[in-house]
């Protein structure tokens, strides 16, 4: 284990955790389909959320969606799930 990861025993296995992403870099076709899913995800949530928040917050189910499929699975399935986010929300 390198020197800089030996100070804390709680900042090792987050910083070796945080290397690994994100996860599917090598392969595309995995971050797409976490796009199709977090996408659909998003939108059912939102049909669900509709009596609740109304005609004012069309992508606000999207945002998080958006966040955690660019984190986990890198910048280019993020922008395929901002998207697909905004033209189901249109």
């Amino acid at each position: 284990m390198p020197d800089r990861f030996r100070s804390s025993l709680w900042t090792a296995p987050l910083a070796l955790l945080i290397e690994r992403y994100p996860l599917a870099r090598e392969r595309p076709l995995v971050g797409l389909a976490a796009a199709l899913v977090g996408t659909g995800l998003g939108w059912s949530l939102r049909v669900a959320a509709d009596p609740l928040l109304g005609n004012g917050f069309p992508y606000v189910t999207f945002f998080p969606v958006i966040v955690l499929v660019a984190f986990f699975f890198g910048m280019r399935a993020g922008i395929v799930a901002a998207v697909l986010g905004g033209i189901v929300s249109w």
